[in-house]
């Protein structure tokens, strides 16, 4: 009766080759569903209680935008330290966190920013003081004129996510102005008002009108006399101010303004999901961070 031993033996033959199938194929669906990348999973190793998916996305996608270097250690050590030499990206911090201490965590891995008086809310960020306050900011520690760094005096960005439209007259989501050698980088994004900025010049503020202060705001310096601001990657201002230098021997504020021989004086009101100092950005990076800090925020608090 061979027929039937054929048969059996065709059966047991298709299902061992069923599972081996399966072996090979499940860990390769496992990998391509997380999309993890080192740099996120050593930022994420750092943290407690945040959602690491959104994370890993979020940073995944900008290694593979270009925007982090896809060999950065994240760290002090390692062949291509920080975020990367190539990197857009001196500072990145990410507040829309769990927590308080995850939120002034550097993505990039330098020393952790510090918070004098800003209110922190869970999955949301960091909120200012009254309008034009010297009492409220987040200091970055990141000082432009100390070190190598991304961020040049023609080649610079700042950025700051603004989650709420509280009236803001000449408040600094971010700023640092250095009066002893007149260079100045500031956003001042006023709600149903106007917007004023500068990087890395001592010219007029350049302005324009806005309708809210809430957005993704980012200036980015790409050139000696070109300098454009983004809301949401849209083009709100082309600055062609002058470059006269980077700021000084004091560290960017997030919430209000350093100035080089005083406290902050330009408190924001707003509360702010992200914040980010480093080289120029293009209006494709721009469009690439936007989209992937809106996806990050929406899978945290539910909104950009």
């Amino acid at each position: 009766m061979p027929r039937p031993v054929n048969c059996l033996y065709g059966i047991l033959l298709l299902i061992a080759l069923s599972q081996a199938h399966a072996q090979v194929q499940l860990p390769l669906l496992g990998v391509g569903a997380s999309a993890a990348c080192s740099q996120a999973s050593t930022f994420v190793a750092r943290t407690s209680g945040e959602n690491n998916a959104a994370l890993t996305t979020f940073i995944c996608g900008l290694v593979a935008a270009g925007m982090i270097d896809n060999n950065a250690s994240m760290a002090s050590t390692g062949g291509n330290t920080y975020c990367g030499s190539g990197s857009v990206f001196d500072r990145l911090f990410i507040m829309q966190m769990a927590n308080s201490t995850d939120a002034l965590l550097d993505v990039c891995g330098h020393t952790s920013a510090t918070n004098t008086g800003t209110t922190f809310a869970a999955n949301q960020g960091f909120t200012g003081g009254a309008a034009q306050n010297n009492t409220a900011w987040i200091d970055s520690q990141f000082d432009p004129s100390s070190g190598t760094n991304r961020y040049v005096q023609n080649s610079a960005h700042v950025g700051c996510w603004i989650l709420t439209n509280v009236s803001n007259t000449d408040g600094m989501c971010v700023g640092l102005s250095d009066t002893v050698n007149s260079r100045n980088t500031w956003i001042n994004e006023d709600a149903g008002g106007s917007a004023f900025v500068r990087i890395n010049e001592n010219s007029p503020s350049t302005s324009a009108a806005v309708a809210t202060a809430k957005g993704d705001w980012i200036l980015s310096r790409t050139a000696a006399s070109t300098a454009t601001l983004y809301q949401n990657a849209s083009v709100v201002i082309n600055d062609t101010a002058t470059s006269s230098g980077v700021p000084q021997s004091h560290t960017f504020y997030i919430l209000n303004q350093d100035i080089v021989g005083s406290t902050g004086s330009h408190g924001d009101p707003n509360q702010v999901a992200i914040a980010h100092i480093g080289a120029a950005m293009t209006s494709g990076q721009a469009t690439t961070f936007q989209s992937l800090g809106c996806s990050y925020l929406t899978a945290v608090s539910g909104s950009c």
